[in-house]
């Protein structure tokens, strides 16, 4: 794997044009990650999950960079994953969490990049922290991503 658990931090920056303030996403056109490859698995998981085409070279990117400044910021060094705006910040916290945390949580942070909020809901993947067993994202969820404004296609339509 060229890039290893060493690395402290990845950011998902999403690439769109430069003249929309908001980033609209279209499942049906792609979405495509890029970033280590344990990550992209699981954002491409929870991607096809919401309907999302994934498998070819076009469409719009999710493309991972070291960003630790997000990271060391946090409320509590043991914060795995941190949405701002519309990049997800994987810390270091993240990669000692056992596989089926580290699903919940990148696409907990998924769901913000795709326009959710928290929910007040214990059952809810959005619920501000996603509880252990919660590995899907459920009908409310869904509900917000597509309420968003942000995300259309997929699941959305």
């Amino acid at each position: 794997m060229p890039i290893t658990r060493a690395v402290t931090a990845a950011a998902l920056t999403l690439l769109g044009t430069a003249c929309s303030p908001v980033p609209h996403w279209n499942l049906d056109e792609g979405v495509k990650p890029f970033s280590v490859p344990l990550v992209v698995a699981y954002l491409t998981a929870g991607l096809q999950s919401l309907g999302a085409r994934t498998a070819d070279d076009t469409g719009r990117l999710l493309i991972a960079d070291a960003q630790q400044a997000y990271c060391i910021n946090a409320p509590t060094y043991m914060t795995p994953a941190i949405t701002t705006e519309w990049n997800i910040h994987v810390c270091t916290a993240w990669w000692q969490l056992p596989p089926e945390r580290q699903h919940t949580i990148m696409w907990h942070e998924l769901g913000h990049v795709l326009g959710a909020v928290h929910s007040l809901n214990l059952s809810n993947l959005m619920y501000s922290i996603p509880r252990v067993g919660v590995t899907d994202f459920t009908e409310a969820d869904i509900a917000q991503i597509c309420g968003s404004g942000i995300t259309r296609g997929g699941v959305c339509d």
